[in-house]
C-alpha cells in the first residue's frame, strides 16, 4: 500500500483530500504546516507528498527546498496545492523541483488520476533502483572477486572481527571455521610485515591514523601472497572510536608483474650495455616540437623544403640530444669513455660522414609521414675522423613520452662494403679454400630434380665435371656397402620430413682408393612449409680420420707412460679431489688407486704441511701463478711419512680453472741429505763464531801482554835514558842517548797502536759508538780518507760478545771500502729505535755488481763477507749490501736489542 503525506493548513481542505485518498485505499498521513510536514517526511519517508504553497512556519516552496537537500527525501514525488493561477507562481514551484500542480478547489477525478500516475511512475523508479542496487551489489562483488579484494571490520564493543569471503581466500582458510585468532593471523606474515602491522595498528588505535601498506605472507595453504592492507577508524555520532574497518587486496600477481618488469628493465640495461651492436638513446622531443611548428606552414614536400632551407635542417639536427650510449658505441667510434663521446656529440652533426645530412632529411620525412620505423645506410665519422658505413635503424616514437628516449641502433657494415669490393677475389679464394680444405658444396631442387656440384665436390667423389653432377644411384654405388642404408635414409628423411643431417660415410673410387666423407645436408622450406630442395657440403675427412687415429694411439702411449711412471701423476679438481691417480701410487705410498679416487689429498698430508700446501694452491695455482716445486710429507700406508716434491699445472676451460695436473716424486733421501747439510751449516756457523771469539780473546791477551810488559819496559827504559841525559858526565854520549830515546818513544807509540788494533780498550770501557768513532778517526788519519759518524744516541748497552761481533763486522766492511772501492768519503749512520739498532755504512767509491756475491765462481774467496754474515746472523741480525757502479756501496746492519 502506497503512503501519501498531505501538508495543508486548512482543516477542511486537508480532510477532504485525506478522505478521497483513503477511499482509494492509500495510506494517508498529514501535517498542519510546513515544519511539521518536513519532520514527518523525514521520519515516514512517504511515496508521495501533496502540499499547500502558503502555510505558516514553513511555506510549500521552502518545504520542497529542504526536502531536496536530503538524499533520503530528494527523490520523493511532490505536488503543490494552490489557489494561485498565475504563470510565474507555477513556474517557481516547477523550477524548485515540483512534479505537479493542483488548483483549488480540488477536482476529485483529476486528483486520483494524477496521484495514481505519479505513484506508478515512482514504483517503476523504485523497482529500477532496487534492480540497480542488486546489479551494483553484484558488480561490486564481481569487481572485488576480479580485483581479489575483500573487506573486514572490527567492533570494539563486541570484540568481533568480520571478514568477507575474499579475505578467507587470501588467507587460505574456510569461512565455515570463522576468523582465526589474532596470533594465528599474525603468524601468517613474515617478520618485516609483522613489524609493519603492529606499528600501523598501534597508530590507528592510539591516534586514529589510517594506513595503506603492503604485506607479505604465507597463507594456510602454504601459498606465498602479497597483499595491500587499508585500514581506518570507525566513529559514532559523538566522534568516539567504536571500531575499525578496511580492505585487503591480493596484489601477488601485481608484485610478480613488478618483479618481471624490474627483471626486464635490468635485462634491457644488461643487453644495452653488452650487446655487440652500437645502441644509443636519443631525446627527440625538441625535434618533434619543431616538426609540429613546420606542419602549420602547410609545407607540401618536407624533403624539398629542408634541402632548400639548410638553416632549418641545421636547427633540427642541433635539437637531437644523445643521452646514453652502450659499450659497443664507444668501441665503434673509438671513444675512451661515455663522457668523451657525449662531449663530442653535443651536436650529432659532429659524427656525420659524407651524405649523412641527406639521410637525416629522409629521417625527418619519415617522421613527417608518421612512419613507424626508419632504416637507412649512413656514413658516420669516428672521433679520430675516420669514416665508416653503417645501417641506421630507429623506431619512430608514436607518443610524446616515448620521444624522450628513442633507441637508435647502428651496425657497422664497413666490413661488408669492403667485402663487396673484394667479392670476386673472395669467390676465387673460396674455391681455392675448398680445394685446400677438401670441402665442396652442392644443391638439389626437388621439383626439377636438378643437382649442382662445386668443383671440389666432383674432385672428392671422383666424377668428371664435364659429365655434370651424377644421379642419386650413381652416387649410391660409390658409397661403401655398409654405409649405403644410412646415407639413403637420411637423404630420404631430409626430403620427406624436412630434417637436417650430419653424417660420416665411406666411398670407393674407381682407382680403388677409399675416402671417408663428412656429409651435411639442410632442407630448403617453401612458403607452404614443404621441402623444395636441399643444400649441403661434402668434406673429405680421410686425413682427419687418420690424424684422429694417430691421436688415439698417442693418447694410448701417454696412458702407458703415466701408468708406468715412477712419479705419482694425478688429475685433481680445484678442491684437491682426485679424478685420476697413476698406478705408481702403489710403489710410492703403498695405496691402491681406488683408495683415493673421489677423495681429497689433505687426508694423508702431514698435519704440519697441510696449511702451506693449501696456501700454495689457493694463492698461486688457482690464480694462474706458476708454483715452484713444493716439498711436503705424505703418510705411507704403513704409517711412516715420506717426502714428495710437488709440481702443478692448471687446466683451464672458458678462462676458468677446471682441473689441475700434479706430478710428485719421492725426495725423501734428498730431504734427509738436506737436513744433514743444514746440521753441518749450523755447526759451521757456530764454529765461525767460536773462532772469532777465540781470536778476539787471544788478541785481547796479546794486547794485555804488550801493555803490561813490553810497554812498561819501554816506559822504564825511556825514564832511565832521560835520567842519563841529565848526567853531565855523560854529555859526550848525549846524541846517542837522544837517538835511543827517540826510538824507544816510537816503539812505545807503536805498541799502543798495536794494543788498540788488537783489542781496543775503548770498546770494552765506553761501548760500540765510542769504539767506532775512534776507529774512524784512526782510519782518517792513517789513509787520508774523510770519515763521518752520525748517531741519534750517545751510548748503547750491549754485551761483550755482541759488541765485538758487531764492531769487527763494521770494521771489515770499512776496510774493504778503503782497500777496493777508491772511496774519498765514508759515512757511518747509527740509528736506534724501538725495533733495534741500525748501522748504515756508505761510501762514494767505484761500486760493484752485487750479483757477483751470489756467483759461486766469482774470483776471490769471499770469506770476509761470509764471516760478517755469520757474525750478524749469530746475534739474530740482518746484513744487506746494495751497490751502484760509479756511485758507491751501502751496507745495512740491523740487530734487535731485545735479544
Amino acid at each position: 500500500m502506497s503512503k501519501i503525506l498531505v501538508v495543508e493548513d486548512s482543516k477542511s481542505v486537508r480532510e477532504e483530500i485525506c478522505e478521497i485518498l483513503h477511499f482509494e485505499d492509500f495510506e494517508v498521513i498529514f501535517a498542519e504546516n510546513g515544519a511539521q510536514g518536513l519532520e514527518k517526511a523525514n521520519n515516514e519517508l512517504p511515496d508521495l507528498i501533496i502540499s499547500d504553497v502558503t502555510m505558516p512556519k514553513l511555506s510549500g516552496y521552502k518545504l520542497l527546498t529542504e526536502l531536496k537537500k536530503s538524499p533520503k527525501t530528494e527523490s520523493i514525488p511532490f505536488i503543490f496545492l494552490s489557489g494561485k493561477t498565475k504563470l510565474p507562481d507555477l513556474r517557481k514551484g516547477m523550477n524548485i523541483g515540483a512534479d505537479g500542480y493542483f488548483l483549488k478547489p480540488i477536482n476529485t477525478d483529476e486528483l486520483i488520476k494524477v496521484v495514481k500516475s505519479k505513484l506508478k511512475k515512482q514504483q517503476v523508479i523504485k523497482a529500477n533502483i532496487v534492480k540497480l542496487e542488486e546489479e551494483n551489489k553484484y558488480s561490486l562483488k564481481e569487481a572485488g572477486r576480479m580485483a581479489k579484494m575483500g573487506y573486514w571490520s572490527y567492533d570494539n564493543k563486541t570484540k568481533v572481527l568480520v571478514w568477507s569471503g575474499a579475505v578467507y581466500e587470501i588467507y587460505g582458510t574456510d569461512s565455515k571455521d570463522g576468523v582465526p585468532e589474532t596470533d594465528i593471523i599474525l603468524s601468517f606474515f613474515n617478520q618485516k610485515s609483522q613489524q609493519k602491522i603492529n606499528k600501523v595498528k598501534l597508530d590507528l588505535i592510539s591516534h586514529g591514523t589510517p594506513y595503506d601498506i603492503e604485506l607479505q605472507l604465507t597463507n594456510f595453504k602454504n601459498q606465498e601472497r602479497w597483499i595491500r592492507s587499508i585500514g581506518e577508524a570507525v566513529y559514532n555520532d559523538k566522534k568516539e572510536m567504536i571500531g575499525r574497518k578496511g580492505v585487503y587486496q591480493d596484489i601477488t600477481e601485481q608484485k610478480k608483474i613488478e618483479e618481471k618488469n624490474l627483471r626486464i628493465t635490468e635485462d634491457y640495461k644488461e643487453l644495452f650495455d653488452n650487446v655487440a651492436i652500437s645502441i644509443w638513446n636519443e631525446d627527440l622531443s625538441l625535434v618533434f616540437e619543431q616538426i609540429d611548428k613546420l606542419r602549420k606552414l602547410n609545407i607540401p614536400n618536407i624533403k624539398i623544403y629542408l634541402e632548400q632551407h639548410p638553416k632549418a635542417l641545421s636547427s633540427l639536427v642541433a635539437k637531437v640530444r644523445i643521452s646514453s650510449v652502450n659499450k659497443a658505441t664507444l668501441k665503434l667510434f673509438d671513444a675512451k669513455s661515455t663522457q668523451e663521446f657525449l662531449n663530442n656529440v653535443q651536436n650529432v652533426q659532429n659524427v656525420f660522414g659524407k651524405g649523412a645530412g641527406a639521410v637525416f632529411i629522409n629521417f625527418i620525412r619519415a617522421i613527417w609521414n608518421n612512419d613507424e620505423v626508419f632504416t637507412s645506410e649512413i656514413n658516420y665519422k669516428k672521433l679520430n675522423g675516420d669514416e665508416f658505413a653503417a645501417v641506421l635503424s630507429i623506431s619512430i616514437p608514436q607518443t610524446v613520452v616515448k620521444q624522450k628516449t628513442v633507441p637508435v641502433s647502428i651496425q657497422s657494415i664497413q666490413s661488408i662494403k669492403n667485402a663487396e669490393s673484394e667479392k670476386k677475389e673472395s669467390l676465387n679464394k673460396l674455391n681455392e679454400a675448398q680445394k685446400l680444405a677438401h670441402i665442396g658444396n652442392w644443391s638439389f631442387n626437388t621439383s626439377s630434380q636438378e643437382i649442382k656440384w662445386s668443383d671440389e665436390t666432383f674432385h672428392i667423389w671422383g666424377f668428371d665435371p664435364e659429365n655434370g653432377a651424377p644421379n642419386f644411384n650413381s652416387m649410391l654405388n660409390r658409397i661403401h656397402i655398409d654405409d649405403q642404408e644410412l646415407f639413403n635414409s637420411v637423404v630420404s628423411e631430409a626430403i620427406s620430413l624436412g630434417t637436417s643431417y650430419d653424417i660420416e660415410h665411406r666411398i670407393h673410387l674407381p682407382n680403388d682408393a677409399q675416402k671417408t666423407i663428412r656429409a651435411i645436408g639442410k632442407p630448403l622450406i617453401g612458403s607452404s612449409g614443404e621441402v623444395i630442395g636441399l643444400l649441403g657440403t661434402t668434406q673429405d675427412i680421410t686425413e682427419q680420420k687418420e690424424a684422429s687415429q694417430k691421436i688415439e694411439e698417442a693418447e694410448e702411449m701417454y696412458r702407458i707412460l703415466t701408468d708406468h711412471s715412477n712419479d705419482l701423476i694425478c688429475l685433481q679438481e680445484p678442491d684437491s679431489t682426485f679424478k685420476y691417480i697413476s698406478p705408481s701410487i702403489k710403489n710410492l705410498l703403498g695405496y691402491e688407486q681406488s683408495d683415493f679416487i673421489g677423495k681429497k689429498v689433505f687426508s694423508i698430508v702431514h698435519k704440519d704441511d697441510v696449511q702451506s700446501l693449501k696456501v700454495a694452491l689457493e694463492e698461486k695455482v688457482f690464480k694462474g701463478i706458476v708454483l715452484d716445486p713444493l716439498p711436503f710429507r705424505v703418510r705411507h700406508k704403513k704409517g711412516h711419512f715420506i717426502w714428495l716434491e710437488f709440481l702443478v699445472s692448471p687446466i683451464y676451460k672458458d678462462n676458468k680453472m677446471s682441473y689441475y695436473v700434479s706430478s710428485s716424486r719421492d725426495i725423501t733421501h734428498w730431504m734427509l741429505a738436506k737436513q744433514e747439510i743444514q746440521k753441518y751449516q749450523t755447526t759451521l756457523q757456530k764454529l765461525t763464531i767460536e773462532i772469532t771469539l777465540v781470536e778476539e780473546k787471544q788478541k785481547k791477551e796479546i794486547a794485555s801482554n804488550i801493555h803490561d810488559h813490553l810497554s812498561q819496559s819501554l816506559i822504564i827504559s825511556k825514564m832511565k835514558i832521560d835520567k842519563l841525559k841529565k848526567n853531565k858526565a855523560l854529555k859526550v854520549i848525549s846524541e846517542d842517548l837522544k837517538f835511543i830515546e827517540t826510538h824507544i818513544s816510537e816503539a812505545l807509540e807503536n805498541s799502543r797502536k798495536i794494543t788498540y788494533e788488537l783489542s781496543p780498550p775503548v770498546l770494552y770501557k765506553l761501548g760500540i759508538i765510542a769504539a767506532l768513532n775512534w776507529l774512524l778517526e784512526e782510519l782518517e788519519a792513517k789513509y787520508k780518507i774523510k770519515c763521518m759518524l752520525n748517531s741519534n744516541v750517545n751510548h748503547i748497552q750491549l754485551n761483550d760478545e755482541k759488541s765485538i761481533l758487531l764492531y769487527r763486522s763494521v770494521q771489515e766492511i770499512i776496510m774493504n771500502a778503503i782497500k777496493y772501492a777508491n772511496a774519498s768519503l765514508i759515512t757511518l749512520d747509527i740509528n736506534k729505535n724501538d725495533l733495534g739498532l741500525h748501522i748504515l755504512v756508505k761510501d762514494n767509491g767505484d761500486g760493484f755488481d752485487t750479483a757477483a756475491l751470489n756467483n759461486q765462481n766469482h774470483s776471490g774467496s769471499g770469506f770476509g763477507l761470509f764471516t760478517v754474515k755469520e757474525r750478524i746472523r749469530n746475534i739474530q741480525g740482518t746484513f744487506t749490501i746494495t751497490s751502484e757502479i760509479k756511485t758507491g756501496t751501502t751496507v745495512n746492519f740491523f740487530t734487535p736489542l731485545s735479544i
